[in-house]
């Protein structure tokens, strides 16, 4: 899996370790789907994630705030199975609007 907040990952223990962190910091966290279109043993989603910042999140303390983003997940198949993913976020936008990270004025 390649994601922009946790670089490269291999294995199911790594990548359950992403799910745990997102879901430990935004426990009220929503996946809602939007598209998906598949070609052959690729497929790409896209959905909107949305969460309140309840929990410790890069070790930055909950801020209380809710945030939403918009993602895209492609994924190759083989045999039936998942064996690479990767996702696309704006993981500042993520950031600023929990109150981690102070937008500067234009």
């Amino acid at each position: 899996m390649q994601s922009p907040t946790q670089a490269l990952q291999r294995g199911r223990e790594a990548i359950e370790s992403v799910y745990k962190l997102w879901f430990t910091a935004f426990p009220d966290y929503q996946f809602l789907q939007e598209e998906v279109i598949i070609d052959g043993q690729r497929a790409a989603v896209i959905a909107r994630i949305v969460g309140t910042h309840e929990g410790e999140f890069f070790a930055m303390p909950p801020t209380k705030r809710r945030f939403e983003c918009r993602m895209v997940f492609v994924y190759t198949m083989k045999d039936g199975q998942i064996v690479h993913e990767r996702r696309s976020l704006d993981f500042t936008g993520v950031l600023l609007q929990i109150g981690v990270l102070k937008a500067r004025p234009a």
